[in-house]
C-alpha cells in the first residue's frame, strides 16, 4: 500500500518558504499528540496572515491506529477517522487524481470540495472492507487593515492507493467478553465472539465418548481406547500368551482362554496322525513323534519277524509275510534242486533222512514177519 504524504500548499510544494518585505510563508509536516497524520501552511501578506493545519487518523474500536497497524492487518470491532484542524473551513476528499486537482477547487473564497467537521465518524463497521482513498484539507483567510491572505494545509491518500482495510468482529479472545472467545471458523467477516462451552485442554466423558475442548467447543471422538473405560472396540483383538481374547459388547476385553489357530496355538489336548507321523499335544502345540509302532498304523519300522519258519519283513511300515525264505529263519532250501536229495520243511535231507519213516516200517513188517515164520517152524517140530 502506498501512502501518499502530499501537502497542498497555494503557494509551495513540498516544504518552501518564501521571505519578503512583504510575504513571509511556510508549510510542512507537523506533529499533534494523539494523531498519526499532521501538516500546515502559513502564509502572511503585510499584516494579514492565515494558518491552516490538519491533523487526523484512522483508528479501530481497540484503539489501535492504521498507521502504527491493525492486529494481524485487521481493524477490530470497527473504524473510525478521527480528524481535527486549523482554520476556518475543513474539507473531506476522497480519491482524488493528485493535489493540483485539488488546487485548482480553491481560491480565496474556499474550495469546492465536500465541507466536513471535526471529530470522530464511522466510515466502517465489522464485517466490511474499506477502500476510499481519503484525503483531508483545512482552509484559512485572514484580512486585516485592508489587507488579506489565504493558504490550505493536506493530508491524505490519493487515488489508486491500494487502501483495504477489512474490519472484523474480533481478532483476538481478549476482543470480546469474559467467558467468550473469538470464534474464526469460515472467513474473516464471519469471525464473532462466541460464549466458552469449555476452556482448551479440557477432556470429559459423555456415555462412553471421549471428548475434547477444542476452540472452545466440546469435539466427540467418539469410542476411544484407553478413556472412558473403552479398553478396545468391536472387533479387536489380542493374544495374552496362548490366551486369545476379544473385545466384546462392553468394550472390555474377553479372555476366550487357549483358541486353536489364535496366538499360536495350534492344539487344545489328544493327538492325531500326519501322514503315519504320530503327533502329540503339548503346550498347546503338536510334536511330532515321528512314525511309532502301533499308532497311526504303523506296524513296523525296519525290522523282520520270524514265525517259526515264516518270514515277515517291513515294508512301508506294514509287515509282508514273506513266507519260507533262504537264509532266514532257519531256513536252508525252498527247492529239491537246492539240496542233493530231498528239501523237506525248508532243510535238505539224505535219502534215510528222507525216508526213515518207511524205512522204518519196511523194517517192522520184516520183523514181524521174521517172527511169525519162527513161530510156524518150531510149531512143526
Amino acid at each position: 500500500m502506498n501512502l501518499n504524504k502530499l501537502i497542498l500548499a497555494m503557494i509551495a510544494i513540498s516544504f518552501f518558504v518564501f521571505i519578503s518585505e512583504n510575504v513571509i510563508a511556510g508549510s510542512g509536516e507537523c506533529t499533534q499528540s494523539g494523531y498519526d497524520y499532521c501538516y500546515y501552511s502559513r502564509y502572511t501578506y503585510y499584516s494579514a496572515e492565515a494558518f491552516a493545519k490538519v491533523y487526523w487518523k484512522f483508528i479501530d474500536g481497540n484503539g489501535n491506529t492504521y498507521k502504527n497497524g491493525f492486529p494481524g492487518g485487521y481493524a477490530v470491532k470497527y473504524l473510525n477517522v478521527d480528524v481535527g484542524y486549523s482554520g476556518d473551513y475543513l474539507y473531506e476528499m476522497k480519491n482524488y487524481a493528485s493535489w493540483d486537482s485539488l488546487d485548482d477547487t480553491c481560491s480565496e473564497y474556499g474550495c469546492a470540495g465536500n465541507e466536513a467537521s471535526a471529530g470522530i465518524k464511522r466510515i466502517a463497521s465489522a464485517g466490511q472492507t474499506y477502500n476510499t482513498c481519503l484525503a483531508y484539507e483545512a482552509y484559512d483567510r485572514n484580512d486585516n487593515n485592508g489587507y488579506w491572505a489565504w493558504t490550505t494545509a493536506g493530508y491524505g491518500f490519493l487515488n489508486n492507493c491500494g487502501l483495504s482495510i477489512k474490519v472484523v468482529n474480533c481478532y483476538a479472545n481478549t476482543d470480546c467478553s469474559s467467558n467468550y472467545y473469538c470464534d474464526k471458523l469460515g472467513t474473516w467477516n464471519q469471525w464473532s465472539c462466541q460464549l466458552k462451552d469449555c476452556e482448551l485442554g479440557q477432556t470429559r466423558c459423555s456415555g462412553m465418548n471421549y471428548q475434547i475442548c477444542e476452540n472452545y467447543k466440546w469435539k466427540d471422538n467418539g469410542l476411544t481406547v484407553g478413556q472412558c473405560n473403552v479398553n478396545c472396540l468391536q472387533g479387536q483383538t489380542k493374544c495374552d500368551s496362548t490366551n486369545y481374547n476379544t473385545c466384546s459388547l462392553s468394550y472390555t476385553w474377553s479372555n476366550l482362554g487357549p483358541t486353536i489357530n489364535q496366538c499360536g496355538v495350534t492344539c487344545i489336548s489328544g493327538d492325531k496322525c500326519d501322514n503315519g507321523k504320530y503327533l502329540t499335544c503339548e503346550s498347546f502345540k503338536y510334536k511330532d513323534n515321528g512314525y511309532i509302532v502301533g499308532k497311526c498304523g504303523i506296524e513296523c519300522i525296519n525290522e523282520s519277524f520270524c514265525d517259526g519258519q515264516l518270514l515277515s519283513e517291513c515294508m512301508n511300515y506294514k509287515l509282508i509275510d514273506k513266507g519260507r525264505t533262504v537264509g532266514q529263519c532257519g531256513v536252508f532250501c525252498t527247492l529239491d534242486s537246492e539240496c542233493d536229495y530231498k528239501c523237506s520243511e525248508g532243510y535238505c535231507k539224505s535219502f534215510m533222512e528222507y525216508n526213515k519213516t518207511m524205512i522204518f516200517v519196511i523194517s517192522g513188517a520184516v520183523f514181524i514177519i521174521a517172527v511169525i515164520f519162527s513161530l510156524v517152524i518150531l510149531r512143526r517140530k
